[in-house]
């Protein structure tokens, strides 16, 4: 066997044993399907297992297709697990209808023990294309109810499409060689993952409240809310989130999405904006001073300018300048 084989398939392994067995130890801190760290775990597992094909490949030969089967698997694991771990991250309730998504994992384990390896190839194709519309669905579904994706957030989805890349690449290799390459990438990326993971455990974080959905809106949050906006100011940190509202309260993330949209009627990013133009129009208001628009964007939490702009116009009609000259005419009348 060539030395650089050898290299490969030792590095895989390692990467594969570090994942399984962190997926391992995270699966038993978090039993329950409501908790994120589950479907992490799962994801990682997942990971471990398709890159793991590659050391049954180059070291086990003899029991190659006992690691095909097994990457198959772990294939299908990875995109309905980080799906998962978004929507319990959010504090949504995963139903037994949202475990038909790990189907899939269960047909390719039946096809490759009864059919083996012609079924197994199209498997891994159509997986892979699968994958990648999971990555996609997760993201956009995270980013249209947050507005924004956690560094945690990124830094996970943005591995995972690397990997993700890394696979289509294996399929359309020139040569063995190039594949190998691919397959290492793949595991330099999961060491980083496994290592960011070990370092920062806070986005497993899991909610203080148990998932009960309510018949109707809590209105003892209100007056927390409204206190923790009013007083508290949370709205000048960027990039605020459900989650982040959620952990200040001591509530659960739905229950706080679910009150501002019934009691206020507006989506959690647009509350967040009417808090931020408030004050944008009190220092607009003061007119002794020349507050710099940057300066006025980067104190309420507004990530650029441009944002301040959007929000400012969609609530008062008005641009920035308008807003000041109107309020200074109506002062000097």
């Amino acid at each position: 066997m060539e030395i650089w084989k050898t290299l490969i398939g030792l590095a895989c392994g390692a990467a594969v044993f570090q994942s399984i067995f962190l997926g391992g130890f995270l699966g038993m801190r978090g039993l329950n399907r409501t908790q994120p760290s589950f479907w992490i775990s799962l994801m990682l597992v997942g990971l471990g297992l398709r890159i793991g094909k590659s050391v049954f490949y180059y070291l086990l030969p003899k029991i190659a297709l006992f690691g095909v089967v097994l990457g198959g698997i772990g294939l299908w694991l990875i995109g309905p697990a980080f799906w998962m771990y978004v929507k319990s991250s959010r504090g949504q309730m995963i139903t037994k209808a949202d475990l038909l998504h790990f189907v899939p994992a269960l047909v390719v384990l039946f096809l490759g023990g009864v059919f083996r390896m012609e079924v197994l190839i199209p498997a891994y194709h159509i997986g892979a294309f699968w994958l990648g519309v999971y990555l996609v669905g997760a993201a956009f579904y995270w980013y249209k109810k947050e507005g924004s994706l956690p560094k945690g957030m990124v830094l996970i989805s943005g591995s995972l499409i690397f990997i993700w890349l890394s696979f289509v690449f294996q399929y359309f290799s020139p040569t063995i060689e190039w594949y190998a390459i691919s397959g290492a990438v793949s595991c330099l990326v999961l060491y980083v993952i496994n290592f960011y993971i070990m370092r920062d455990q806070h986005i497993f974080k899991l909610p203080s409240k148990p998932f009960i959905v309510p018949e109707k809106i809590s209105d003892s949050l209100i007056p927390d809310l409204e206190r923790l906006f009013g007083e508290g100011k949370i709205y000048r940190e960027k990039g605020l989130t459900v989650a982040r509202v959620a952990d200040a309260l001591d509530r659960p993330a739905y229950l706080i999405s679910k009150t501002i949209n019934g009691h206020y009627g507006l989506r959690f990013n647009e509350f967040v904006n009417t808090y931020r133009v408030k004050e944008v129009k009190e220092r607009l208001q003061d007119l002794e001073r020349n507050h710099k628009v940057e300066a006025i964007a980067e104190d309420v939490g507004f990530s650029s300018t441009s944002s301040l702009y959007h929000a400012f116009k969609k609530e008062t009609q008005l641009t920035l300048q308008q807003y000041r000259s109107k309020f200074s005419a109506q002062q000097a009348g």
